[in-house]
């Protein structure tokens, strides 16, 4: 955090270790860039509408003075969450911080979130795609909702819907639609809250001989019932 010990040779080296992550968890990933359309289409102008990783393009135009500068403007303490486990004394790690981090490390520039704003309707369907093979007949359909951030005080109500509705084959969306009714291979929800806005998406796979309407139904029955 203090220092960055970069030149162009590790530089590229490590560009091309995140290119083959992407090609790996992306390009290779039968759901990868499936996933990725959750964010891009969930959010309006916000910056999480751009995922994380990037793509091939935007790594291979990288330069290495802009990696610098990024990393001087936002690798700082006022940015970072610090974990510390052990024994020690309260008032020993107050002063540990201040000497190591603090006094040693200039703030950066605070980060600015443009707020974006509200779907037409609460909830935003991302698409539907046949699943690849093995299971070329299947459907997999995500919806999104717009959340608030992991600060708001429906944290933890929604962290309980998570496990109420997706924790494990007792959850009700498995029970209801994948073992009862059985017009899903899979269906899960993920209460994904962020530092400024928090996306809810319930995600699910069709079974075979079965509707996109037919899991639809069942799946917004679920969450009118919670």
């Amino acid at each position: 955090m203090a220092s960055l010990a970069l030149n162009d040779a590790n530089f590229n080296s490590e560009r091309d270790v995140v290119k083959e992550e992407y090609r790996q968890r992306i390009l290779a990933n039968p759901y990868g860039e499936f996933s990725l359309a959750i964010d891009q289409k969930s959010f309006a102008v916000h910056p999480y509408k751009r995922p994380s990783i990037g793509n091939i393009a935007e790594l291979d135009a990288a330069q290495l003075p802009e990696v610098k500068a990024f990393h001087s403007t936002f690798y700082r303490p006022d940015n970072a969450t610090l974990i510390v486990v052990g024994d020690f004394k309260a008032t020993d790690l107050e002063t540990w911080t201040k000497k190591y981090f603090v006094a040693t490390i200039p703030r950066g520039r605070q980060r600015r979130f443009r707020a974006s704003p509200s779907l037409n309707l609460p909830v935003k369907k991302i698409g539907t795609r046949p699943c690849p093979a093995p299971r070329p007949h299947c459907q997999r359909s995500p919806m999104t909702y717009l959340a608030p951030s992991v600060r708001s005080n429906d944290e933890p109500a929604l962290d309980l819907a998570d496990e109420i509705l997706s924790g494990g084959q007792s959850s009700r969306l498995y029970q209801s639609l994948v073992y009862e009714q059985q017009v899903a291979q899979r269906a899960s929800f993920d209460a994904d809250l962020r530092e400024d806005l928090g996306l809810l998406t319930f995600r699910v796979i069709v079974a075979s001989g079965k509707s996109l309407p037919e899991a639809e139904k069942s799946l917004n029955d679920q969450i009118e019932n919670i």
